[in-house]
């Protein structure tokens, strides 16, 4: 028998899969209040530092698809707001994201692999981070006192 928690993370990641990331980035973004569609892809921008803005033609055709499945409603300033039913489904996907945290096995071996990255760089391209770098070292070695 399906643990339910596992259920529900099981359907919300086929969701995400069916549907893109974009449409849980949207309702993500409207969990903090009312926006139109182009401070939401002003958000989208921000958040993803300058490398992606979708456009026009895939925020306002989603944004519609969201009314129609009520999980946001339009209203009359022309912002969009999460729904009760929105508010729920972004809840349930932020547990999801929160369920994925790694164990102190897999941040070992994530660090692991950033510094074998640090190595490969070679010390002049990190010559500008000497200082951060050693702040790290110290607070990792101090974990072991």
């Amino acid at each position: 028998m399906w643990n339910s928690s596992l259920y529900k993370s099981f359907l919300l990641k086929r969701e995400i899969g069916k549907h893109g990331g974009l449409r849980f980035m949207v309702m993500y973004i409207l969990k903090d209040g009312p926006k139109n569609g182009a401070e939401i892809m002003d958000e989208i921008e921000k958040v993803s530092r300058g490398w992606w803005r979708p456009s026009p033609g895939s925020i306002y055709p989603l944004l519609s698809t969201l009314v129609s499945e009520e999980l946001i409603e339009k209203l009359d300033d022309r912002r969009y707001r999460l729904t009760t039913k929105g508010e729920t489904k972004v809840k349930e996907f932020s547990g999801l994201m929160h369920k994925n945290e790694m164990s102190i096995e897999e941040m070992l071996d994530a660090i692991d692999n950033y510094i074998s990255y640090f190595e490969d760089l070679g010390s002049s391209k990190l010559e500008p981070y000497k200082e951060r770098v050693e702040q790290l070292s110290k607070k990792l070695g101090a974990l072991l006192k």
